[in-house]
């Protein structure tokens, strides 16, 4: 039993982690790759042939947080760099990472980065922002 259980169970403990590491670097290249169309983890599961719970349950235990969080994260990141690196409107960036009313990418931003989208385009394209913090 020592020398073939023991192994074995470690043997199939390691490949269950291995899976589960796999699934959750592959729902996060489906965010990276599809963060602007309406993902779900249902959608994700669906596309690894697993159930949405499991899905679920091995992402959370793998990034610490759940998949709205990083979904909604990721989206917060790309609507900073969109901020700083073009014009356009607020509605836009909203619309484009799916959001159904700009006030709620609003709301959600404001929550995530503690200012509006206006006030963070604002704050970061002042020349030498920190020399006037503290005027």
């Amino acid at each position: 039993r020592h020398n073939v259980l023991f192994p074995l169970m470690k043997w199939l403990e390691l490949q269950r982690r291995s899976r589960e590491v796999s699934i959750s670097e592959e729902v996060m290249a489906m965010i990276r790759e599809d963060y602007d169309k309406d993902l779900t983890i249902e959608l994700c599961a669906s596309r690894l042939n697993f159930h949405a719970n499991y899905i679920s349950r091995v992402f959370k235990k793998e990034m610490g947080t759940t998949f709205s969080n990083v979904l909604s994260q990721y989206r917060m990141d790309v609507a900073k760099r969109w901020l700083l690196e073009t014009d356009m409107k607020i509605a836009e960036i909203a619309e484009r990472l799916r959001y159904n009313h700009t006030s709620n990418f609003i709301r959600q931003f404001k929550k995530s980065e503690g200012m509006t989208p206006n006030q963070y385009r604002d704050r970061q394209s002042m020349p030498d922002s920190r020399a006037r913090s503290w005027m």
